[in-house]
C-alpha cells in the first residue's frame, strides 16, 4: 500500500492530481490521506477517482463487490504503449472482446491490485447505444495516448 505509487500509476494514465490531504481524526484507526485524481483541469471539470491511504492498515482486502475501474480512451494501443514506457505491464494486451460486440480493451492492475480496464471510447459508446440507453455513459475521460 503506497499512495505515491498509486498516484504515479494514474498520472501515467493521464490523470492529474487535483487534491491531496491528510485527515487526522480522533479515532486513530481512521486517520488517512486522500488523493483526488481526474482528467479535468480541476476536480469539478470531470469525474474523479479518490485514492485513500489508511495509516493504520497494512493489509488491503479488495472484497467481493468491486470488480474494476473502466476508463475510456480513443486509442487503447497508444495508451498501453505509453504506460509500458513508464514501466507498467498489462495482463490483457489490447484486443477485441467478441463476447461484447468486439469492443477493444486492455487490462492492467494498479499498484494495490485493482483491475483497470482501458476501453475504446467509440466501442463503449456503441455498446451503450445498443443496450438502449438514451444517454451517453459517464466515463472518467480519455486516457493518455489519444
Amino acid at each position: 500500500l503506497d499512495l505515491e505509487k498509486s498516484i504515479k500509476f494514474y498520472e501515467s494514465l493521464g490523470m492529474k492530481l487535483h487534491q491531496k490531504r491528510a485527515h487526522l481524526l480522533d479515532e486513530p484507526f481512521d486517520t488517512r490521506m486522500t488523493a483526488i485524481m481526474g482528467y479535468g483541469e480541476n476536480e469539478n471539470d470531470s469525474s474523479n477517482l479518490e485514492l485513500i491511504y489508511l495509516y493504520n492498515s497494512h493489509e488491503l482486502d479488495l472484497g467481493e463487490k468491486f470488480r474494476q475501474v473502466s476508463i475510456a480512451t480513443k486509442n487503447v494501443t497508444a495508451a498501453v504503449e505509453r504506460m509500458k514506457e513508464d514501466g507498467y505491464d498489462f495482463f490483457k494486451e489490447p484486443g477485441s472482446l467478441e463476447s461484447v460486440g468486439g469492443t477493444e480493451v486492455a487490462a492492467i492492475k494498479d499498484p494495490d491490485g485493482y483491475v483497470v480496464v482501458l476501453v475504446k471510447d467509440e466501442d463503449f459508446q456503441k455498446e451503450v447505444s445498443e443496450a438502449g440507453s438514451s444517454k451517453e455513459a459517464n466515463t472518467l475521460a480519455p486516457a493518455t495516448g489519444d
